[in-house]
């Protein structure tokens, strides 16, 4: 299901004309889902788009069986209304992944620092679990 998009040397393929798609189509990203080539970034939007799912509850396109009409679905909603229900730093995020283009590795911090900053003030990272 991935391709090797970093060659042995360090240098990137060259992007196919069109890159057929393979993946579970609720989570790709909007260049899988027109068949152009994917890289970090990609992977990366499909983990927000999994986020946005386990704090929702759902995704909009969730329960359209039709792959088509989710394309047409994930096309037409903004990243705005997509991330309206998260904390506010998530869709900084969002946007973040979205900008990036196909061989730029997203910068993890960054990342990391707006996921961070969608806890609430009273969490502690550092605190057991319950079943610790």
């Amino acid at each position: 299901m991935c391709r090797k998009w970093r060659l042995d040397d360090g240098k990137t393929r060259s992007p196919r004309e069109k890159a057929p798609f393979r993946g579970t189509i609720r989570y790709a990203s909007h260049r899988a889902l027109i068949q152009q080539e994917c890289g970090p970034a990609d992977d990366l939007i499909g983990w927000l788009y999994s986020v946005i799912e386990l704090y929702v509850g759902h995704l909009p396109w969730a329960k359209i069986p039709d792959p088509l009409e989710i394309i047409r679905q994930k096309s037409s909603i903004s990243n705005q209304e997509l991330c309206e229900s998260m904390p506010p730093p998530f869709f900084e995020c969002f946007e973040y992944a979205n900008s990036l283009g196909l061989n730029v590795i997203p910068d993890y911090v960054k990342v990391q620092k707006c996921l961070h900053d969608c806890l609430p003030d009273n969490c502690n990272i550092n605190e057991p679990f319950d079943w610790e």
